[in-house]
């Protein structure tokens, strides 16, 4: 968010980018139309700041009392919001698509707590003489179908995995029990039908990527199926 002075003037000559600061220079690229924008990095033309508001350069323009009064107006607002809310902003936003930020915008829901007691329902293990990982899928109780919490805990199994690669030569993905993986969980996808769509789209987003992020380990990936 820019806020600027009413005596406010704005000027960027391409030629001198470099010596920019990198807020300014990736905010007129961002905000301002490509031709405004364009022109007057080329030109080095100079704009006061309602002109620069015009071309959303800026946010809010006001004398010394009003800026102030409209940051502590946004301070105060900020300060109502959960600082998870922040995080994700301040880490994801702005979104370089619409998918991603539909993404980002799913992601706001709340996850619900975990019920019962915490357990990890995917193992690793790796044999270290024939160079191969193998990792478990192990919720006997509900078949190992890709629950929410089964597939937090394959993707965080994925992510230990990738940190500890050396000596690892593929990858055997399998199922503990009588079954590999029915697919998802039923009762779950029961659920969704009440789902906001952003909400859902986040969820099957999720589920894709501890499978992506096995494809990125560089070594093959074998998938021991058995059962359903």
């Amino acid at each position: 968010i820019v806020l600027a002075h009413t005596s406010a003037t704005f000027r960027f000559p391409k030629a001198a980018q470099d010596e920019m600061h990198p807020t300014l220079c990736h905010a007129a690229q961002r905000r301002m139309p490509p031709s405004v924008c364009e022109r007057h990095m080329c030109t080095g033309e100079e704009i006061d700041a309602v002109t620069a508001k015009r071309y959303e350069l800026v946010d809010f323009v006001g004398d010394v009392e009003g800026v102030e009064r409209e940051l502590q107006r946004l301070l105060a607002r900020f300060g109502q919001f959960p600082p998870r809310l922040l995080s994700l902003c301040k880490t994801k936003l702005p979104a370089s698509s619409v998918e991603e930020g539909l993404l980002v915008m799913g992601s706001l829901v709340e996850p619900e707590p975990r019920v019962g007691p915490v357990r990890k329902l995917v193992t690793i293990g790796v044999d270290e003489e024939s160079g191969v990982a193998v990792v478990e899928l192990n919720d006997l109780v509900r078949f190992n179908v890709l629950s929410v919490d089964l597939v937090d805990d394959l993707r965080l199994a994925v992510e230990y995995l990738s940190k500890n690669m050396q000596g690892v030569r593929a990858v055997v993905l399998q199922g503990a029990g009588d079954h590999f993986c029915p697919g998802g969980d039923p009762y779950e996808l029961k659920s969704m039908r009440g789902m906001q769509m952003l909400e859902a789209q986040k969820h099957v987003y999720d589920t894709e990527i501890p499978f992506n992020n096995l494809q990125s380990l560089g070594v093959p990936i074998v998938c021991a199926m058995h059962g359903t």
